[in-house]
């Protein structure tokens, strides 16, 4: 599975307009892009980012207070955290609580874990299988599974794309259990990262369709693939088309991720387009490094806001990243010069 430019769901954009980048309140600033895109990635004269606009007086603050710490290695947490922050607009449900917190359910629910696969099952405990509930005694059981059922430890430098979603079918038996628990867990953490409301993903026939998909099987054939759910009486086809017409039509407001935008064909008209219909790109930088590989020059980001693209800064799946939102802030300042606009 690979992650490109995704549309997501109508409704509030809470997007990062350029040349700004990070909303804050009273004393908190915007900081906005300073870093430089190669020239072949600008776009031309009239169109793009918006002009300059004045720096308020918190603004000016807050600068005088990021500069001196800005290339230091690991920028201040606690300012981050204390950044108000609005929602986390690309955020997983599935994938947004922490491994260890899933262990702890898996516990309280009886759940098993396969040994060989380091995944969940349903209890009785047969051969070949322990409780989930050692892992509170046992430290490197525990140590296991959270490696297993994350990106804990996974060594840098190389592609993390098949750990990263293997993790999801590890972890899955845990998950559907407690949907409620795992929100409350989201909830509190918004809290924790001072952010103004909580905004996460549930696909509430999942199941539905994984076990279509396992009905119909694979072909790459797209137009058999197509007809088979059909002929089987499993999807209508009136209704087939008018979906099918319904996402030709839809005017998106928010896209996920975007990292391959510079590799496609005439992307600089999309660019233009994009950031024409005021479209806010969803950027998960820990994401987006640990599945494809993109992060600092490249990805796309200062792309986006050269062209003037709006940008949301987002988590995906933080409980597998092993991040949080006040840190893709922190990465975005470090590795991309953000600073107040100017």
């Amino acid at each position: 599975m690979h992650r490109r430019f995704v549309p997501a769901a109508r409704g509030t954009t809470n997007a990062l307009s350029p040349p700004t980048a990070l909303a804050a309140l009273s004393a908190l600033a915007v900081l906005s892009a300073g870093s430089v895109t190669p020239a072949a990635a600008q776009p031309a004269a009239g169109q793009g980012a918006p002009a300059p606009r004045e720096v308020t007086a918190a603004e000016a603050r807050t600068d005088a207070y990021l500069n001196p710490v800005r290339d230091r290695p690991g920028p201040p947490r606690d300012f981050f955290v204390r950044l108000p922050k609005g929602g986390d607009l690309h955020n997983h449900l599935s994938g947004a609580v922490s491994a260890e917190y899933l262990i702890e359910l898996a516990a309280e629910g009886g759940l098993c874990i396969d040994t060989a696969t380091t995944t969940a099952v349903t209890p009785p405990c047969g051969p070949g299988t322990r409780p989930a509930a050692d892992a509170r005694t046992d430290r490197a059981f525990h140590d296991a599974l959270v490696r297993a059922w994350s990106m804990e430890g996974f060594p840098p430098g190389q592609s993390g794309h098949d750990h990263f979603f293997a993790t999801f079918g590890k972890f899955g038996e845990v998950t559907w259990r407690h949907r409620g628990r795992m929100l409350a867990e989201v909830a509190d953490d918004v809290v924790r990262q001072n952010q103004f409301h909580p905004e996460t993903m549930v696909t509430p026939a999942s199941d539905g369709a994984r076990r279509l998909a396992d009905e119909v099987g694979r072909d790459d054939d797209l137009a058999a693939l197509h007809r088979k759910p059909v002929a089987g009486g499993k999807l209508d086809e009136p209704v087939a088309e008018a979906r099918k017409e319904a996402v030709g039509a839809a005017r998106t407001e928010r896209a996920g991720h975007g990292v391959d935008l510079v590799h496609e064909d005439d992307w600089q008209q999309t660019a233009r387009t994009t950031a024409a219909r005021r479209i806010a790109v969803e950027v998960p930088f820990t994401s987006n490094a640990q599945i494809l590989g993109g992060k600092g020059a490249d990805h796309p980001f200062t792309v986006y806001r050269r062209y003037g693209v709006p940008v949301v800064l987002a988590t995906d799946d933080p409980g597998v990243s092993r991040t949080g939102i006040s840190h893709e802030y922190a990465y975005a300042a470090a590795a991309y010069g953000l600073g107040c606009p100017g």
